[in-house]
């Protein structure tokens, strides 16, 4: 049940966070102007935080049903030292881009320091399994996401930035997006459960 909530968890943070990736800059550009875009690296920090918060939510919540609650609890120390030391260091370099380094750092703190101590406390195994399947999800997002990307750059650039091609954009990133998660997870254990899953709940449904 676990692994089928994760990766329910991984499609729709992995399909947001590509539409936000794709997206957000065409819509900020049309609605106030293409002056309040913010640098294209502090964007890119900002979605892989929102990425790695939503992909360790369902491990979270696990880990709080079970009962976890102190196993951990140094790291979260171990993090806010992390995001001010790195935020401080990194933006005195950097400027804004050095404060979401320190946000992602710190976020990295925990996303690899809490399954390396609970995993065990709540599976009874190691993480590896845990490390690799969250690194296929992320190379996924991201292959995603440049896809999106460059096929929303085509339209876009036949037809000039408009509310029209805007729209246009949004229907192909999705559709693409989620078509191509299909395309390489639908021989995927988790999804070929959860199939029949919701295929049994439709069925109680209909009754």
């Amino acid at each position: 049940m676990f692994k089928e909530a994760n990766f329910i968890d991984f499609w729709i943070y992995g399909v947001c966070t590509v539409s936000l990736f794709v997206l957000l800059p065409p819509f900020i550009e049309l609605w106030i102007g293409e002056n309040y875009l913010i640098d294209r690296a502090s964007f890119l920090l900002i979605l892989v935080n929102f990425y790695l918060q939503g992909q360790s939510t369902i491990y979270n919540n696990a880990r709080i049903a079970k009962g976890n609650f102190n196993m951990d609890k140094n790291w979260a120390l171990a993090q806010a030292l992390t995001n001010l030391v790195v935020s401080t260091i990194c933006a005195l370099h950097f400027g804004l881009v050095g404060v979401y380094m320190g946000t992602v750092a710190s976020r990295l703190v925990l996303f690899i320091s809490r399954p390396c101590v609970t995993y065990r406390f709540l599976f009874d195994e190691g993480p590896i399994r845990y490390f690799i399947t969250s690194a296929k999800y992320f190379i996924a997002v991201s292959i995603a996401a440049g896809l999106c990307f460059y096929s929303c750059e085509i339209v876009i650039g036949m037809l000039s930035l408009t509310w029209l091609s805007f729209m246009l954009a949004i229907a192909i990133c999705v559709i693409e997006a989620n078509l191509f998660f299909y395309i390489v997870f639908s021989k995927n254990q988790e999804f070929s459960e959860f199939k029949i899953r919701l295929q049994r709940l439709i069925g109680r449904v209909k009754r």
